[in-house]
């Protein structure tokens, strides 16, 4: 199962990394776990997976484009993953970390 949940971690990094409005994925585990988790492996997903077969939470940190509505991105990333896992009962929890004024990506131009 912890093979599953590394490559599910994996693929929800790409997904949530390509989801309109998202600058940054960052990693969810305290820092200290993330840096021994990289240091044995180099992509280490920074999307945190947990849960058994009865029940999956996902935990997500995101950096989103300052021109857009914070919450309507993190909304759509809820929405991406719960498609990718096929699970509309996954529980999730989005967090904004950082919102990023006058990124290319805005619309408003740097």
């Amino acid at each position: 199962m912890m093979n599953d949940k590394h490559d599910i971690a994996r693929r929800l990094d790409t997904l949530i990394a390509e989801t309109d409005g998202v600058v940054e994925v960052y990693a969810t585990r305290p820092m200290v776990s993330h840096l021994l988790r990289q240091a044995l492996d180099a992509n280490a997903p920074r999307v945190a997976v947990d849960g058994s077969a009865d029940a999956t939470s996902v935990a997500v940190s995101i950096g989103v484009v300052g021109g857009a509505p914070a919450l309507e991105t993190a909304r759509r990333v809820a929405d991406e993953v719960r498609r990718e896992l096929r699970d509309p009962e996954a529980r999730l929890t989005v967090r904004v970390s950082r919102i990023v004024a006058n990124h290319p990506d805005d619309g408003e131009g740097a």
